[in-house]
């Protein structure tokens, strides 16, 4: 009869341990895949505040000031993060205005684009000329990778 107790007592000590583990491990995947939503929701929002400075820009009318701003924020990106085509190509961000690339220009050849621009303005029509845009995201990294300028 004692032995009978005893053997009862360690099933039943077994059957605790067993319980605990199996508890621990429910936690354990259970805070793991919290975790993993929280950073898949941090990254989405990471890219969407990188994606909301150049898609602001989409389907609307631009003069030259906007897209000299944009390029200066895309060659800031790409020399921050010390990227180009060759490389990293899909976080490159790419800057055109009638097919010229931009990101790959100084400050002062963008200055000159902007001279030229208020050069073409006269006395008849004193507004300045607008460009349409349009933003391509990479279907990989969903991030902005292309803007397009044209007339």
């Amino acid at each position: 009869m004692e032995n009978a107790s005893k053997a009862l007592i360690m099933a039943a000590g077994v059957l605790i341990g067993l319980i605990i583990i199996s508890l621990a491990i429910y936690l354990f995947t259970n805070f793991a895949t919290m975790s993993r939503n929280v950073h898949e929701q941090i990254d989405e929002t990471r890219i969407g505040k990188f994606n909301e400075q150049f898609l602001v820009y989409e389907g609307k009318e631009v003069n030259i000031y906007d897209i000299i701003s944009v390029a200066n924020l895309a060659i800031e990106n790409n020399s921050y993060y010390e990227l180009d085509v060759q490389t990293n190509g899909n976080y490159y961000i790419k800057v055109t205005l009638n097919n010229v690339a931009l990101e790959k220009k100084t400050k002062d050849e963008l200055k000159s684009y902007m001279e030229a621009d208020l050069q073409n303005i006269n006395l008849a029509s004193p507004d300045l000329k607008t460009y349409n845009c349009k933003v391509s995201i990479n279907n990989t990294t969903k991030l902005v990778n292309k803007i397009e300028f044209y007339d």
